[in-house]
């Protein structure tokens, strides 16, 4: 019997992807006419701020300095908290609601600040979070497995007794190495990303349908 659901944040609880890329593609861009597609920034979602600047630099042989790293990344953070919130995805509360009358313990694992969480997730719906394991919480961010360790260690759980729910390609791998059970959700990607999961699910209605079959 599983006794924890960890949730990956951007993706899967909120509807934020979009933005990220987009935020992403036009600093870049206007700042040092470098071009990303939106799929460049889905690959590398779970990693911190900085280390996608660096990543998306890298990938298109540009030199950068770990500075300037950060001082992109702290450019992009600042252009997401004055942009338009993001929805939450409409399924997770009753999502939540189901786990909560269950006694299964929850966490948010993710890869972004707890400023954004704050910003995103009204109090109500936080409530029904037992733990938020952020990018401030961690020194190795996903793919390394240290945030769900984190987070089932915080829960008070084994990492074998917890399910993850991923939707990219870096989390499932973090999700992996932690020995948790993973299911990937499509909601940016296509199932031929996210194959090292457990289980594929195309949507909430099937994910939840999976959460009651391991956990009624």
């Amino acid at each position: 019997m599983y006794k924890a659901v960890l949730f990956d944040f951007d993706g899967v609880i909120l509807q934020s992807m979009q933005t990220h890329a987009r935020l992403w593609q036009e600093i870049l861009l206007q700042e040092y006419d470098l071009k990303i597609t939106t799929r460049d920034v889905f690959l590398e979602e779970g990693r911190t701020t900085d280390a996608v600047a660096d990543i998306l630099f890298k990938k298109y042989n540009r030199a950068i300095s770990s500075a300037d790293s950060h001082i992109i990344a702290e450019k992009k953070q600042s252009l997401y908290l004055d942009a338009a919130k993001p929805g939450i995805y409409p399924e997770i509360a009753d999502i939540l609601a189901f786990l909560k009358s269950k006694k299964i313990a929850t966490a948010v694992v993710t890869g972004t600040r707890r400023a954004n969480i704050d910003r995103a997730i009204p109090p109500d719906l936080r409530g029904l979070f037992d733990e938020f394991v952020t990018a401030e919480k961690y020194e190795k961010g996903k793919p390394d497995p240290e945030p769900f360790l984190n987070g089932a260690k915080l829960l008070g759980v084994n990492p074998q007794d917890c399910i993850v729910v991923e939707n990219a390609p870096l989390g499932v791998q973090a999700a992996k190495a932690a020995g948790t059970h993973v299911i990937a959700i499509c909601t940016t990607l296509g199932s031929d990303d996210l194959t090292e999961a457990d289980e594929i699910v195309p949507d909430f209605e099937r994910l939840f349908l999976r959460l009651k079959k391991y956990l009624s």
